[in-house]
């Protein structure tokens, strides 16, 4: 065994250590590493975190390794931990993220963000724009359309579940996708990005209008 396996093993071991702590580690270890082997150790493992409320972290990192480990299997579980009451709202944007990451075929697949959309929880909609930002995804226009009305509405609406921080990053990661979009709806919007006051959304709108894909490193 190389000493690479005995790193994955050792940080599946940990998924099940007493202390939250150290499985939170294990978690980022193996979201990092990426390893397809470590997906049913990490579903188990998120079975049983989901039973604290408390450790909200740890389950965020748990969520986001299931993704980035490609472990399919697990998308059963996280639409159902989508659609019920957790106190922890970033959890949502986890569970976006990764919904979209494990049930989207190719770049313009867009079925996941459109049923995520459906939701009307704009924080998993905040994790399934993320992704699709990360993926570099392609909508059609159609759909590019329903996503920047979506990204204007909840940006002004204040009945759904969101706090006002998390709806204002819609509009950053959908202007981050548009590196790979055209249209004048794509330009207009990313024109309007340029004229409110927050940093990292006119870097990502002033990219994308150059055609340019940033690189960004999500909690």
């Amino acid at each position: 065994m190389t000493t690479h396996d005995n790193g994955i093993m050792a940080s599946i071991a940990l998924l099940a250590h007493p202390q939250s702590a150290k499985r939170r580690s294990a978690a980022k270890q193996l979201r990092k590493l990426g390893v397809p082997t470590a997906g049913p150790a990490l579903y188990i493992a998120l079975e049983h975190e989901m039973r604290d409320p408390r450790t909200w972290e740890t389950q965020y990192q748990m969520i986001m390794a299931l993704a980035a480990c490609q472990f399919r299997s697990g998308l059963p579980l996280l639409r159902s931990l989508a659609q019920q009451p957790l106190r922890a709202t970033m959890i949502y944007v986890a569970l976006g993220h990764a919904i979209v990451e494990l049930a989207h075929t190719s770049d313009h697949d867009t079925r996941p963000i459109l049923e995520l959309i459906s939701s009307r929880n704009s924080m998993l909609i905040n994790g399934a724009f993320r992704a699709m930002a990360m993926l570099r995804m392609v909508p059609d226009a159609e759909t590019i359309k329903v996503i920047i009305s979506t990204t204007i509405h909840v940006a002004r609406a204040d009945d759904l579940i969101s706090p006002p921080a998390a709806r204002a990053d819609l509009r950053r990661w959908v202007a981050a996708a548009a590196a790979g979009w055209s249209g004048e709806d794509v330009e207009r919007f990313l024109q309007d990005c340029l004229g409110v006051p927050n940093d990292a959304l006119k870097r990502a709108a002033e990219a994308s209008l150059q055609g340019n894909y940033l690189h960004w490193t999500p909690l």
